[in-house]
């Protein structure tokens, strides 16, 4: 921030390609929360990494306003229960209290974000409630009208009666439960059976089945299967003759249920049955002549139930759709509030789940109820009040996504998914089954749809802009389009051309009132409409819109498929008018990621209720932002669900993070002993067999990192640097700590120096983009300049094929090491006790490479695995599907004697820490060994045991010491102490 070295990338890639990318806005009404961290860390990843690679990358925030998330916060801040209440308490104030809401948490929210090192122009945020955001909405869905995609129809649709308003199929889907209903099994009385065949018993009772019992007051019809495949038959059970699938009678009835005939689908169409709630559609005015028949219905199995369902347009897709069909009146038994209507008698005013079991008891007592069952299914919620939906027939207005569907998916096949499979999976299956997109709200806080009507004609007008509106309404000045403000503007119809000139009739004049319909937008058009509302399209910034559109980068969670991405999909591909400079047959953006929905550790979801996961603040104050972004970048594949661990995040902060600082950290104290400088040694070349394989592991990393972030696999990207890391420190660093110490050859200690300067150099600079804090350290102290961030990062040069073969080969070394380990550690031999011999499968190892093996294991040779024959004393590997290896265990005095000098020189190395000594410090050795045989053995190995501990001389005797420790070798007490020579 001081530095400003954001603002410096964008000013230094100005005038290069730019990299669009659309943000998918949060709302400022709660604190952030892990989800919004984990996409933030993705976006500021893939945005660093392009702006490396030398693209211009403006990114601009955004806030969500609209909506039921703000209004349902809002009402419960109020105390309110229902529309009512708003209504009561005035849509000014309401929409007032909500624009004072919206903003509650963005102080914190970029604080946030900044602390995990998200780069934005916060400055520059722009908000869906800005009216210029809102003028934009108003254009694009004056494209909409203009090309006959947008209807007003009368349909059963997802409903919530809390809030009471419509949702759209994708919001439906956003929140299913399991939930467990009351199934019920009611018996229907056919009338005219005379009139059917002879063989069909009279009287005759329909068995029909539900899962909704407050329905039935709405009842118009049953439906029977138009499977040819389900079959009806007729079942005498406690004297009555009942109709039901011939596959469900034994699961209704039970073993042995007397069939008496079979009915075919010719007789049971059209067959009616007494009513039961005839008063109702007697009060509402319906001739009963159209109503309670039997009707064919393709959504209906023999899979549960009994073959037959009630059908009650008003609240059923469905059902609606058949009765459309069929000419079945919609009885709408309950008001937009979930209550039941005053004409049905026994319930009116009473709420529909609470009347459930009212209305189970009722057909119980009157003997219609066959009987009643507990049925469990996934059933949908409200995504933002957790209420129950229902459906509920109203008028709607709806986006003909049918119509441009085929487009969608020719579209969708120029998208790059990450993950892929989404691509023709959820995001391919959704567009294919998609409805017609219900756009309108009966709701207050949005952007009011941009629709008059004319009260006398049906004159209808769609207003794209302000500028039009003055035009029509005479307004002089119109500051807000927000509800109530925009419901007052009115003019007469006589100014506005009829729906008959829109179609291209002759101009009409009528003098009817122009008014406001009185619905709002779902506020996912808000966020559909972003490409072209952020920059006030097509009013401003024209060619900037053109120029960048499609956006080359999105990503969300793995619900947006279904929400923002197809959103931006459905409009993209209506907004085809030639003129508007966007074209046809674009998709709105080239790639998206779509990342998995964080859970904890059991699975369950995040909730501060159960207190299943730590405080964001004070997970990024304890471990820091760089190991959080990693943590989350690599903790699980794209697509798939994360689960929040702490005991992972401190195993990565230990393993990676602190790992990588202690390398960095090992460099700088060597290097400052050594007074090293890098420009005195810039033009190094090693032909050290470890420098070697590091280097081509460093390219190998490099472009394995730049290849997965073309591609953008983040996760993949990500996860590269963990392995790097281990193979740096336990590997290379751990390898080579002696041609580093005081003593070393020059040649040998400056090659040392050179590779691993240049390893952490180039590792920063690929790091930066996902671990910016401590690249930026380690980068700036180890290569000067301003930034790491302001670096190129370009491509890698090509990996040669001795290269590779040489990483494969240090690698097999590693596995054949880490087999040989395991053994030590299953029979209880430590590292530093020598051994003989080691066997191993297929010995290929020569030279160095053999050398490294042998000093890894810490025995005399390595032979290959045929020369073991039948030793007795061979431990084998247990690994399936590792490398085959087996240790000689036998000891002989030489081989101890060895060992205990390791076991010295560990002591000693401690100690020397202990004192404090500097890494090139001199020193005298004391070790006091009461043990005549120890001390012989220890005398034999003197001169390892001084060298490696930097000792002019070693003494047995008492003598004055700057840190001494007694320890036990073999049961035997031992007392080593240091002292420097001065």
């Amino acid at each position: 921030d001081q530095e400003k070295i954001f603002e410096q990338t964008l000013e230094k890639n100005k005038d290069k390609e730019t990299f669009t990318f659309y943000d998918g806005p949060p709302y400022a009404t709660g604190k952030p929360h892990y989800g919004h961290v984990l996409q933030s860390a993705i976006k500021d990843t893939v945005l660093r990494y392009k702006t490396m690679r030398g693209f211009n990358v403006p990114r601009r925030v955004w806030w969500d306003c609209h909506g039921l998330p703000v209004e349902t916060l809002v009402e419960k801040e109020l105390g309110f229960k229902s529309k009512r209440d708003i209504e009561e308490y005035g849509i000014e104030e309401f929409n007032q209290k909500c624009r004072d809401t919206v903003f509650r948490y963005i102080d914190v929210f970029t604080d946030t974000l900044k602390r995990l090192g998200r780069w934005a122009e916060y400055d520059k945020a722009y908000a869906t409630m800005d009216i210029d955001y809102m003028e934009s909405e108003w254009w694009v869905m004056k494209q909409l009208w203009e090309q006959g995609l947008l209807y007003k129809a009368f349909r059963s649709t997802p409903y919530c009666i809390r809030c009471a308003t419509p949702l759209s199929n994708f919001e439906v889907s956003m929140a299913y439960k399991d939930k467990t209903d009351t199934a019920v099994y009611v018996l229907l009385s056919v009338k005219g059976v005379r009139n059917l065949s002879s063989r069909v018993p009279d009287p005759l009772w329909l068995l029909i089945w539900t899962t909704t019992p407050w329905t039935l007051p709405g009842n118009a019809a049953a439906a029977f299967s138009g499977d040819d495949e389900v079959k009806y038959v007729i079942v005498e059970y406690e004297g009555k003759n009942i109709v039901a699938a011939k596959d469900r009678v034994e699961a209704i009835f039970g073993e042995g249920a007397q069939v008496v005939g079979e009915i075919t689908k010719d007789e049971l169409k059209g067959l009616r049955y007494e009513s039961l709630y005839p008063d109702v559609a007697e009060k509402m005015g319906v001739k009963k002549e159209k109503l309670y028949l039997l009707v064919p219905g393709d959504h209906v199995t023999a899979k549960d139930g009994t073959g037959l369902v009630h059908m009650a347009p008003a609240f059923g897709e469905e059902d609606f759709e058949i009765g459309k069909r069929e000419g079945l009146p919609t009885l709408r038994t309950v008001d937009t509030e979930g209550n039941y209507i005053k004409e049905v008698p026994n319930w009116a005013g009473e709420n529909i789940f609470a009347a459930n079991e009212k209305i189970v008891r009722d057909l119980d007592e009157r003997g219609l109820l066959f009987k009643r069952e507990k049925y469990r299914h996934s059933y949908p919620f409200c995504w933002r009040c957790d209420e129950p939906l229902i459906y509920y027939a109203l008028d709607t207005w709806f986006v003909r996504v049918n119509k441009i569907k085929d487009q969608m998916l020719a579209t969708n096949e120029q998208i790059n998914w990450t993950p892929n499979h989404i691509k023709h999976g959820r995001f391919g299956k959704g567009i294919e089954s998609a409805p017609d997109w219900a756009v309108s709200r009966n709701r207050y806080w949005s952007v009011p749809m941009p629709i008059w009507e004319c009260d006398k004609c049906d004159g209808q007008v769609c207003v794209g802009s302000i500028e039009e509106l003055k035009k029509l309404s005479g307004e002089e000045e119109i500051r807000d389009l927000h509800r109530p403000y925009v419901d007052e503007i009115e003019w007469e119809c006589g100014k506005t051309p009829s729906s008959s000139s829109l179609s291209g009739g002759e101009k009409s004049m009528c003098s009817g009132k122009m008014t406001r319909i009185p619905e709002v937008l779902d506020a996912w058009f808000d966020s559909g409409s972003m490409p072209y509302s952020q920059w006030h399209y097509p009013f401003e910034n024209k060619e900037l819109v053109e120029a960048n559109y499609p956006a080359d980068f999105i990503v969300e969670g793995l619900d947006q498929t279904r929400a923002w991405f197809y959103t931006l999909h459905v409009l993209a591909n209506a907004l085809t008018v030639k003129d508007i400079g966007l074209g046809k047959g674009q998709p709105a953006f080239k790639n998206v990621v779509a990342s998995g929905l964080i859970l904890a550790e059991d699975g369950q979801k995040l909730s501060k209720k159960l207190n299943n996961f730590p405080e964001l603040d004070t997970t990024m104050e304890k471990y820091g932002a760089d190991v959080l972004r990693l943590y989350l970048l690599s903790s699980s594949s794209l697509g798939e669900p994360y689960k929040f661990s702490e005991k992972d995040i401190q195993q990565l902060q230990r393993n990676v993070y602190l790992t990588l600082w202690n390398v960095y950290s090992f460099f700088v104290r060597y290097a400052k002993v050594a007074r090293w400088n890098p420009v005195r040694h810039k033009d190094w070349e090693s032909n050290n067999l470890l420098d070697k394989w590091m280097m081509a592991r460093l390219k190998i990393f490099e472009q394995e990192v730049i290849g997965k972030m073309n591609d953008y696999q983040v996760d993949d990207a990500a996860r590269a640097i963990l392995p790097f890391i281990d193979d740096l420190s336990n590997w290379y660093v751990r390898r080579s700590r002696g041609r580093f110490q005081h003593g070393a050859g020059e040649q040998d200690k400056n090659e040392a120096m050179s590779t691993l300067y240049e390893v952490l150099v180039r590792f920063s600079r690929v790091a930066a983009p996902f671990m910016p804090f401590v690249s930026e350290e380690i980068y700036g102290n180890l290569a000067g300049g301003e930034s790491v961030h302001l670096e190129h990062l370009g491509d890698v040069v090509e990996v040669s094929g001795e290269e590779r073969k040489l990483v494969d080969e240090m690698g097999g070394i590693r596995e054949v090491v880490s087999a040989g380990l395991a053994i030590r550690a299953r029979e209880g031999i430590k590292v530093r006790q020598p051994l003989g011999t080691m066997f191993v499968k297929g010995n290929i190892f020569k030279g160095e490479l053999l050398e490294m093996v042998k000093d890894e294991m810490n025995v005399k040779q390595v032979q290959d695995w045929d020369d073991m024959g039948s030793k007795d004393k061979a431990a084998r590997s247990d690994s399936t599907g590792g490398p085959q290896v087996a240790l000689d265990i036998e000891m002989t005095a030489e081989l101890k004697a060895e060992g205990a000098a390791r076991e010295v020189i560990r002591h000693g190395q401690l100690l020397r820490r202990k004192a404090g000594y500097a890494l090139d410090d001199r020193i005298i050795l004391q070790l006091i060994v009461e043990d005549a045989n120890l001390r012989k053995v220890l005398e034999s190995q003197e001169k390892m045991i001084a060298g490696a501990l930097q000792a002019d001389e070693v003494v047995y005797e008492d003598m004055e010491v700057d840190a001494s420790a007694e320890v036990k070798m073999d049961g035997v007490e031992v007392k080593i102490g240091v002292n420097t020579i001065s």
